[in-house]
């Protein structure tokens, strides 16, 4: 028999231990998306990097642009978007993994936050696949 332990989707959100599988699928494909204004190199290809994706945020499908404190946009269908007044309410963490697998490499950095602002993004792993 299986240990039961309790896993936490958020505040005061709660599922016992085994999980569905569905909602398992569902919950895991979840994140977040990651917008600069300015190119990162990849330094594996050379290739500009504007855009990447993450799992240590609200995983909420939040669009987040380096430079702000809260969400600009969520992509996610019109009826089941939040409305825009409520992104004020999402942060992410001081320190957050981010990663871009478009072309022919995969790249991995950390993002990171100054005063709950996205202010930072380092590169911290890359390799061509």
């Amino acid at each position: 028999m299986r240990a039961k332990s309790v896993h936490t989707l958020g505040p005061s959100k709660q599922l016992a231990w085994p999980l569905n599988l569905a909602l398992c699928e569902i919950i895991m494909s979840m994140r977040d998306y990651y917008q600069t204004n300015d190119a990162i190199l990849c330094p594996k290809c050379g290739r500009e990097i504007y855009e990447w994706e993450g799992q240590e945020g609200p995983n909420a499908l939040f669009i987040w642009l380096k430079g702000n404190k809260h969400p600009i946009d969520q992509r996610a269908d019109e009826d089941c978007k939040l409305e825009e007044k409520d992104f004020i309410k999402w942060f992410l963490p001081e320190k957050f993994e981010l990663w871009n697998t478009e072309g022919n490499c995969t790249v991995v950095a950390e993002g990171m936050c100054e005063n709950g602002i996205w202010n930072e993004i380092v590169i911290s792993n890359a390799k061509h696949t």
